[in-house]
């Protein structure tokens, strides 16, 4: 599971060592990813202004 909450609140389905890629507005997240059998990572990530951007999670 991947969670993001920021400008946009989004969560989405991660598989163990899988990826997904999401798009973001502009703005600082604060993130959370785990899947099965994994290590969590977390954190925060600060997008600049008045863009859109695409990030993509990978767990392993």
């Amino acid at each position: 599971m991947l969670g993001l909450r920021g400008p946009e609140t989004k969560f989405v389905s991660l598989p163990a060592h899988g990826s997904r890629t999401v798009s973001l507005n502009s703005g600082l997240y604060k993130y959370a990813a785990t899947a099965k059998n994994t290590n969590t990572i977390s954190g925060y990530k600060s997008f600049g202004r008045n863009s859109r951007y695409t990030w993509n999670f990978n767990v392993n």
